[in-house]
């Protein structure tokens, strides 16, 4: 505030400044006379000499990067920070005044502007704050919006086509979102309107992530090759049976699970050493930064079916600046949910044969999301072990929450995903804790709220021993001789529970082998459980493209995909899909309630390209992402522990058992079975879980290929399907059998998804399952 006080001149009246009659001098705020001569200094070159004359100062990117960082993020000095504020109290002051006298002068008005919508502002408080000269008017500020969309329009467009992009071009993911644009007076011309779009964002790794990698195993040849060399590969059991690394793994996971409910919940380590390994050992962690990430624009163009991700395709081609041919040539990842791919594989076999390569879309590649991918396991999971709601003396996955205090609701319908996780894992460590008490003999006394301490050398007794007593593989192969009912369904929720934690955790730590490590677990799974028609087929193809089929490069590649880290900090990362989950919930729930109803041109144009922008440059100094800890309270945990004493969930008193609950069935074991009896007796064995592998023309070069007659377009020919599948057709009869029994799973990800796809013989596969409700709900998967 050094340059608004008012010089000393030794009189300290207050009104030395006003004239006699009262009056004020307001010269200081007039235009000042320039003076007749003014000094000119002389420079001894010209800095902007051969530089860009729309850049007037040469800049890096990272030192646009150092100045963006010292804008947004505060200091820790409070001295520093209340120079900062002083500073910018007069500046605002100053701007106010200025934009008073002349609307132009608004630049500090056009950002507070740009603030106050990504804060939320209604159009009431813009309107009152523009008034008074703090911001400016809401139009202008959606103008200034409108701006930074075309800017982020041609920053797509460069990203497809550098040098990078040569190497590798961005990844794409996407997802369905709808909107309703409600007229309350409605006529003949308005009436409300449901806009079904499709919406993602292009994910780019960085240019030194590629450099230890082989370029040639990048291109679209190299992947033609590998899915023609797969037409030749048998599935065996062995590809996702577990093999010593991963048993071992197995192991430490589950003993660092019972170490870390341990050192929450019954007592601290009083010694550093020897450490207690809390968490698992990693392998195969992805590179710890800020991912480059550019949104794309809202497309209204539907993903639930192979004539909308035609569309969808045509407009992310247009986004992207490319001719069909530039694009076709080149490999293209899609990302999203299970339905969206199925689609993009529907429609690839609808175009097969193709006269032209730029329609074959033989250059797509779609993986399914992780997040979706937990998810659907999880709910089924979970829904196998609920138990019998209907019994009290039931001791399921319903009866825990009850005695934790949580409100017991079925997870049959996909609306919080995040909830269903927490609530597993608290079910998951309550079981855990409880056998470690029965393990020290002190399941009668209460917990205290300040954690006594224990040696190191003592706890990782405990953990050893609950580790044999219940959780080996000995351990359930005692109670199933012993026909113990309730402790087999104890054991059996507490090692598929483990699975549904580990994956999330080893999604957070950014860790993809932890991640594919469970998933050949749920491969297995997954053939045992019943209502997962469509995961448990391509969820096995997946992992076979990653660890057989695919090139080491590309499938290193592909890896590095599934997961983003959006803050840049450790065990902060995220799937894919699960981030754009996050940015549907801003765009749909957050700036679409503004107060003045849904303009989808506005959620299209203005928003849609701008949420990196509206979320990370003008909402404030910084973005805090916050740190979620799952914790149960000390109370729920007496209270649990007193209902598994009661109930005698363990075991561990030596009397008959009153009540037998129903038996769950050892699902890991019914995959195991499934996948042998198929191997031995099915025709093709194990073909079915691998990836469809469809007719190309430039690697397969039939004779009697017959090329279709142009109708006009090249781009509008259309073929038969000619879709070599090594899928029997047996496989179809059977999804479709049990295509009733599965609408409570998967139903995230197909919904509708059909309509257009029963030309193909794949897409009737899709249309048997008829999933319904695609929506997952990203009001939860905001952490």
């Amino acid at each position: 505030m050094g340059k608004l006080e008012r010089p000393s001149n030794g009189n300290d009246s207050e009104d030395s400044d006003s004239s006699e009659d009262g009056s004020i001098d307001l010269s200081a705020f007039e235009d000042p006379a320039p003076p007749d001569n003014l000094p000119v200094s002389t420079l001894q070159a010209d800095p902007l000499e051969g530089s860009n004359p729309r850049i007037p100062i040469s800049l890096t990117e990272d030192d646009a990067n150092e100045v963006d960082s010292n804008v947004l993020r505060p200091s820790r000095n409070p001295l520093i920070r209340r120079q900062k504020q002083n500073e910018d109290i007069a500046r605002t002051i100053c701007s106010m005044v200025a934009f008073g006298r002349n609307r132009r002068h608004n630049g500090q008005q056009l950002m507070n502007g740009l603030l106050f919508i990504a804060c939320g502002v209604t159009e009431r408080v813009s309107r009152y704050l523009n008034y008074v000269g703090l911001s400016c008017s809401r139009r202008t500020a959606h103008c200034g919006l409108a701006a930074l969309g075309k800017e982020a329009e041609k920053k797509i467009k460069r990203l497809f086509s550098n040098t990078d992009a040569n190497i590798f071009s961005p990844a794409a993911c996407i997802d369905n979102l709808d909107f309703q644009q409600s007229i309350h007076t409605k006529s003949v011309a308005d009436s409300s309107t449901m806009f079904h779009g499709t919406w993602g964002y292009i994910h780019h790794l960085p240019h030194t992530f590629f450099n230890h990698l082989n370029h040639d195993e990048l291109t679209l040849a190299a992947l033609k090759l590998a899915l023609k060399k797969s037409t030749n590969l048998e599935v065996q059991p062995r590809h996702f049976a577990p093999t010593v690394i991963s048993d071992r793994y197995f192991k430490l996971t589950l003993k660092s699970q019972l170490t870390s409910v341990f050192l929450r919940y019954v007592a601290s380590s009083s010694q550093k050493n020897p450490p207690l390994a809390d968490h698992p050992p990693p392998v195969r962690p992805i590179k710890l930064e800020k991912p480059n990430l550019n949104m794309l624009k809202l497309m209204m163009a539907s993903d639930n079916s192979s004539e909308g991700i035609g569309d969808v395709l045509s407009g992310l081609n247009k986004q992207a600046g490319l001719d069909p041919e530039r694009f076709s040539s080149q490999l293209q990842i899609i990302e999203g949910d299970l339905g969206t791919c199925m689609n993009v594989l529907s429609l690839c076999e609808l175009r097969i044969p193709a006269a032209y390569s730029k329609t074959s879309l033989a250059n797509l590649i779609s993986i399914p999301g992780a997040a979706h991918t937990m998810w659907n396991f999880a709910q089924s999971i979970f829904l196998h072990h609920w138990g019998d709601q209907t019994n009290r003396q039931d001791t399921g996955a319903w009866r825990v929450l009850k005695a934790l205090g949580i409100p017991q609701e079925k997870p049959v319908t996909k609306r919080d995903f995040t909830l269903m996780i927490s609530n597993m894992e608290k079910i998951h460590e309550a079981d855990l804790l409880y056998c470690m008490l029965v393990v020290m003999g002190i399941e009668n006394e209460t917990l205290p709220e300040e954690l006594p301490s224990m040696t190191s050398a003592s706890i990782q007794d405990v953990v050893e021993k609950t580790f044999d007593q219940f959780l080996s593989g000995e351990a359930l192969e005692i109670a199933i001789n012993k026909k113990q009912t309730k402790l087999i369904n104890l054991l059996l929720r507490i090692r598929d529970f483990g699975t549904v934690i580990e994956v999330n955790r080893a999604t957070k730590a950014g860790d993809t082998g932890r991640l594919i490590f469970m998933w050949k677990r749920w491969a297995v799974m997954g053939q045992g459980l019943k209502k997962l028609v469509h995961y448990s087929r391509h969820l096995p193809q997946l992992i076979l493209l990653l660890e057989v089929i695919l090139p080491k490069s590309l499938a290193n590649v592909i890896e590095n995909l599934m997961l983003l880290c959006p803050s840049g900090r450790e065990g902060h990362f995220v799937a894919t899909d699960f981030y754009l989950e996050v940015q549907n919930f801003w765009l749909k729930y957050f700036y679409n309630h503004s107060g003045i109803g849904t303009n989808i041109k506005r959620l299209r144009d203005v928003f849609s390209i701008n949420i990196p922008v509206v979320l990370n440059r003008e909402s404030g100094m910084n973005v805090v992402q916050q740190s979620h800890k799952n914790k149960i309270k000390n109370v729920s945990i007496n209270s649990f522990v007193r209902f598994a004493k009661q109930y005698n969930i363990c075991l561990d008193e030596d009397k008959p058992e009153d009540f037998v609950p129903t038996s769950i069935s050892d699902v890991y074991q019914q995959g195991i079975d499934a996948i042998q009896e198929d191997f031995t007796n099915r025709k093709g064995g194990l073909d079915r879980l691998k990836p469809a592998y469809l007719f190309d023309q430039e690697v397969d070069h039939p004779d009697n290929l017959q090329i279709p007659e142009e109708t006009g377009d090249p781009d509008t020919t259309t073929s038969k399907t000619a879709a070599i599948n090594t899928s029997d057709d047996s496989d179809t009869s059977e999804d479709s059998d049990t295509s009733d029994s599965s609408d409570e799973s998967d139903k995230n990800d197909s919904s509708d998804k059909n309509d257009s796809s029963k030309k193909s013989e794949s897409s009737e596969e899709s249309e048997s399952s008829d999933e319904t409700d695609k929506s997952n709900s990203p009001e939860t998967a905001n952490e």
